[in-house]
């Protein structure tokens, strides 16, 4: 105990008041430093915290979620707590600077010590019920793959997911996929492309949103080659523009220079700004992270993912739900040899370049294809980390659509008169 005393002793108090408090979180409005500020007041006067009823009484529509409010009420616990840990550092540094001898010094450490031990309310248990009602109803993010999804559920909210496959061989198709799916679900999305230009972006995700409406279907390819037809790009500007620009969750491209030196700083700017520009921010997907590690190299593209991956369980949007993070990864050469030797199955050392991955991800989510399969259509999925349930036990088929960004089972019958063959031949960026 006494080791533990003085190594809280040799902190810097207002560096860890600053860090735990939380109040210059960019992330923060206004008006949740001034709640957050509220609770703590009250709970200084009477020793409780203000209850849910007692806000809405008082806030009306401005009242946090019951996740939210949750939420609040543990930054408040961890602030009381770092208060707590303040008062026994100055007592501690009181004791060395003014213990007249060693004898002196252990005596008064051993009653700091047992004034400690003798607290009753150091540990908070919060409300099972309450935590339980917190939580969002339905799927999480969902991927457009069956199998993957009744697995897991979709992508909870606070957890990260990587999706590796080998170069071409379908991360970003099943990006733009997902970020359709859940677009039309009501989640909020910010894309960070490193790789490709954030223009070909949005022209994929037109062309997938062609593709569901089921009328004018039109291959990415020709939009960012320019080479619409009148009708097509009549089509593009009066339905699928307005389309997009409707679904209930909202979309913003970034790249490599939103984000500056990938600093903390600069990455909590990204997300408080996303999350004022969507009016909330429920999952972001980077691709694809070996870029960075092409830049910035190993150990500084790990510091990333693990940050992001963090501000991703620790954040919470202003409807009081937390981030789905994304990591899209390129398979190394020895992974994807190994992944065709066993009929499509991948293994975690095909992340072996970047470790972070794999440790901070709770989902590991590979693809797999080769010609025969691209030639009718086909690719295979394995799920082969999932942290808080059953994996697959093995690769599963599914069909895809990459003129259209589709994947899943549910693709509809490709009519004879499309010239598909030509369309993935188009294909020949990183897909």
């Amino acid at each position: 105990m006494i080791s533990v005393l003085y190594s809280i002793a040799g902190k810097k108090s207002q560096k860890v008041y600053n860090y735990l408090v939380a109040l210059d979180r960019s992330y923060l409005t206004g008006f949740e430093k001034a709640l957050l500020n509220e609770m703590l007041e009250a709970y200084d006067k009477t020793g409780e915290f203000l209850s849910l009823d007692y806000l809405k009484k008082n806030y009306g529509e401005y009242t946090p979620s019951c996740r939210a409010y949750s939420d609040l009420v543990v930054t408040v616990e961890k602030i009381l707590s770092e208060r707590k840990k303040l008062a026994l550092s100055k007592k501690v540094t009181d004791a060395l600077f003014e213990a007249g001898s060693d004898k002196d010094l252990r005596k008064r450490l051993l009653s700091i010590s047992t004034d400690l031990s003798s607290s009753d309310d150091s540990l908070v248990v919060p409300d099972p019920l309450v935590l339980y009602k917190s939580l969002p109803e339905g799927e999480g993010y969902i991927t457009g793959i069956t199998d993957v999804d009744e697995l897991t559920n979709g992508f909870m909210r606070g957890t990260a997911a990587t999706i590796v496959a080998y170069t071409s061989h379908g991360k970003t198709m099943e990006a733009i996929n997902s970020i359709y799916l859940n677009l039309v679900r009501g989640f909020n999305i910010v894309y960070v492309s490193l790789e490709l230009p954030i223009e070909f972006i949005y022209f994929m995700l037109l062309s997938r949103a062609s593709y569901a409406l089921g009328g004018l279907m039109i291959p990415s390819k020709k939009i960012m080659e320019r080479r619409l037809t009148k009708s097509e790009e009549e089509y593009m500007v009066d339905v699928l523009v307005p389309h997009l620009k409707g679904l209930p969750g909202k979309f913003i491209a970034l790249d490599l220079g939103d984000f500056g030196k990938f600093e903390v700083a600069d990455i909590k700017n990204v997300y408080a700004r996303a999350q004022s520009v969507l009016g909330g921010l429920d999952a972001i997907l980077f691709d694809h992270v070996n870029i960075l590690k092409k830049i910035y190299g190993t150990e500084f593209t790990d510091k990333v993912i693990q940050t992001c991956a963090y501000f991703g369980k620790d954040y919470v949007n202003n409807a009081g739900q937390k981030l789905v993070t994304i990591y899209l990864a390129q398979a190394n050469r020895q992974g994807f040899m190994r992944a065709k030797r066993r009929q499509g199955e991948y293994d975690l050392a095909a992340l072996a370049e970047l470790n972070e991955l794999e440790r901070s991800s709770t989902y590991v989510l590979s693809l797999y294809s080769d010609e025969v399969m691209m030639s009718v259509n086909e690719m295979k999925v394995f799920l082969l980390k999932h942290r808080l349930g059953a994996r697959m036990v093995a690769p599963s088929r599914t069909s895809v659509y990459p003129a259209m960004s589709v994947i899943g089972d549910g693709i509809k019958e490709i009519s004879s008169d499309m010239d598909l063959s030509k369309m993935i031949d188009d294909l020949d960026f990183d897909m």
